[in-house]
């Protein structure tokens, strides 16, 4: 069994997982040869954050912990990147890269 890299990061800058970020964030993480998957507590349920529909439905909020697990080649990468757009450096400058 792979193992996991594991964080927990807080929602700032008044950023909240609606539609549009939803959208950048799914796309840059169809980048990487990883599973990354996002939760709102320890215990899951935990969705697949290339699935954008799946991480609207999370209802993620400023000021609210998400918890992020990875595996898969790209993992420490992966986990780079959506550890900065969730805690406010903007994703669509990492989208343009």
């Amino acid at each position: 069994m792979e193992e996991h890299v594991k964080a927990k990061v807080w929602l700032t800058g008044g950023f909240d997982l609606h539609v549009r970020p939803a959208a950048r964030l799914a796309r840059l993480m169809q980048g990487y040869d990883a599973r990354v998957e996002l939760a709102e507590t320890v215990d899951g349920p935990w969705v697949c954050a290339t699935r954008q529909a799946a991480l609207v439905r999370l209802k993620l909020r400023s000021d609210y912990p998400v918890y992020i697990r990875a595996s898969g080649q790209d993992k420490i990468a992966a986990m780079s990147v959506i550890v900065d757009c969730l805690e406010g450096v903007d994703c669509q400058q990492r989208e343009n890269r």
